[in-house]
């Protein structure tokens, strides 16, 4: 009875690192740092507007058990501009290399993704890219021709 509590808890315990692993393993490869290294003020503050956040922008470590947890009970948190910039670069990357695109495993493998660059990437590793990605998307809006 107690080996098997103890077992139980066990794989409670690890279900976050599970769930983790099976969504990463949707996505082919993983993304490569940006040739920028770190922003200028002007490009941080344009990141911000990008983003629509105030305040520092700062990409917190997160694990898959702390992710779980500031979801249920500190949601703010996830939606800080450090996070949100992790979230483009997931966003852009999935775009192109997630295997099944239905939208379980979109926001799934992409929370996923969040965490494995928060722990993989610095702070300002994810800030550019997030800053490269939305720059590009301001260059493609502004020269889209209409009739």
């Amino acid at each position: 009875m107690f080996a098997a509590l103890v077992v139980l808890l066990g794989l409670v315990a690890s279900l976050p690192w599970i769930a983790y692993a099976v969504a990463l393993a949707q996505i082919d490869g993983r993304p490569t740092p940006p040739a920028i290294q770190r922003l200028s003020p002007e490009q941080i503050e344009s990141l911000h507007l990008s983003l629509r956040k105030a305040g520092p922008l700062t990409v917190p470590e997160l694990s898959p058990w702390e992710y779980v947890f500031d979801l249920v009970w500190n949601p703010e948190r996830l939606s800080s501009g450090g996070v949100a910039a992790a979230w483009v670069v997931a966003k852009d990357f999935n775009l192109k290399h997630l295997k099944r695109r239905r939208s379980t495993w979109w926001h799934f493998s992409g929370a996923a993704l969040v965490v494995w660059l928060t722990r993989n990437w610095s702070s300002d590793q994810v800030l550019a890219r997030a800053f490269e990605i939305e720059h590009e998307r301001g260059a493609e809006s502004n020269h889209l021709d209409f009739p």
